[in-house]
């Protein structure tokens, strides 16, 4: 069994989470995840805000704006990307230029 999230507007993770969340490719879709969040599995959304860990790909066509208390142990693919000082990330950045950042609001 390989657990899954599916949600196709705004969705905030406080607590532990173990499979994929993955969210409609749409301009209200965002996932938030706060500092004591922590995800086990492939995020695929298009804009995720994290002060949280990550194990796993991030995969978010739009944006990612990871906040200081961020972790990432895996790759991250993004259209923009904006790193608060003290987030880490443990793999690759890599750059989607088909995707449409759009301007932080």
């Amino acid at each position: 069994m390989n657990p899954y999230i599916a949600c196709s507007d705004g969705l905030r993770i406080d607590g532990k989470v173990k499979g994929n969340i993955t969210a409609k490719d749409s301009d209200n879709s965002i996932l938030i995840l706060g500092e004591h969040a922590e995800v086990r599995g492939n995020i695929t959304v298009p804009h995720l805000v994290s002060n949280g860990k990550i194990r796993g790909q991030a995969y978010c066509s739009t944006r990612i704006e990871l906040e200081s208390q961020a972790r990432i142990h895996g790759d991250v693919h993004y259209g923009a990307l904006r790193i608060t000082p003290g987030a880490m990330i443990y793999g690759n950045l890599v750059h989607d230029p088909r995707a449409k950042p759009r301007p932080a609001s």
